[in-house]
């Protein structure tokens, strides 16, 4: 069944990965990860493709570097890095909150 939607989504999956690059290039602003992450979910979303987005951060020469990507059946439809794998995903069912009053 995962293959039979991966075949019959594939071309908006490319069309939205090709899109969020060409954003990232000729742009007149720099978009930042978070923001093409947030647009492409939510456009796939509405064409009834279910993705899931990721945050993650690491610790990059001294300081927090922080990064959002897109996956689809767990393969990197946005924002692939080259070390990927080094960046510690935000799980947001475990967060707590807390109130500061």
């Amino acid at each position: 069944m995962q293959e039979q939607n991966m075949a019959k989504d594939l071309p908006l999956l490319k069309f939205a990965a090709k899109s969020s690059k060409l954003l990232e290039k000729y742009a007149p602003w720099k978009p930042r990860c978070y923001n093409r992450a947030l647009t492409i979910k939510q456009l796939l979303e509405k064409r009834n493709i279910h993705t899931q987005m990721h945050i993650g951060f690491r610790k990059k020469d001294g300081a927090f570097d922080g990064h959002a990507w897109i996956t689809y059946q767990d393969k990197v439809l946005t924002g692939n890095l080259p070390k990927l794998h080094t960046f510690a995903e935000f799980n947001f069912a475990k967060a707590e909150i807390k109130n500061r009053d």
